[in-house]
């Protein structure tokens, strides 16, 4: 599809949850390039450190919130809520 388009081919990533992942899906696909938010947003660190400590993230990510505040209170508490989503969630039933 991208080869037939005269404009830039972005895919959703939404299921992308590495950076092989996205290497892959851009490579399969031949966009131009890849959306990928909630994976990042559980782990703003993923592409360096795929296995980041939640608690570290949250630490680090509240240090920077003390420098750069976020235009309302809001925003810390829902990307905190993206950190520890996984372990917020009650387990799927089988």
């Amino acid at each position: 599809v991208s080869k037939a388009l005269s404009i830039p081919v972005i895919i959703n990533g939404s299921e992308s949850a590495t950076l092989r992942d996205v290497e892959m899906d851009i490579k399969n696909t031949q966009a131009h390039s890849i959306m990928i938010a909630r994976a990042l947003l559980e782990n703003p660190r993923l592409f360096v450190e795929p296995k980041s400590d939640p608690a570290y993230l949250a630490a680090e990510y509240l240090d920077y919130c003390e420098k750069y505040p976020p235009p309302s209170p809001l925003f810390i508490q829902r990307h905190l809520r993206w950190i520890f989503r996984k372990y917020l969630q009650p387990a799927e039933e089988l």
